[in-house]
């Protein structure tokens, strides 16, 4: 035999029948941001040949990520460059 209330009973969380269903259309929907960070904004593709060479640099400088080992070399090609160059590397780079 059935208990007495058990049709009756009420399950936590339940929508009363009084209440909406307001769907939102997804065209409103602001799309959501993706956490951008400064040093994952770019991917690029290199040889087994250059990232061993750059693992390399790596392990000698004690450095620990491949931006790093690069930020490195780009500053040591353009502490060696002319005035002139330098100047030429400095325009390009704010300018590209």
């Amino acid at each position: 035999m059935a208990k007495k209330g058990l049709l009756a009973r009420k399950v936590a969380g339940a929508v009363n029948a009084n209440q909406q269903f307001n769907e939102v259309d997804p065209k409103d929907q602001q799309p959501k941001e993706k956490a951008s960070f400064k040093n994952q904004k770019a991917t690029i593709k290199v040889s087994d040949d250059i990232k061993r060479d750059l693992d390399v640099i790596k392990s000698i400088h004690k450095i620990k990520f491949d931006y790093e080992a690069i930020q490195f070399l780009i500053d040591s090609y353009s502490n060696s460059l002319s005035p002139e160059d330098q100047r030429r590397f400095t325009v390009l780079r704010e300018n590209l």
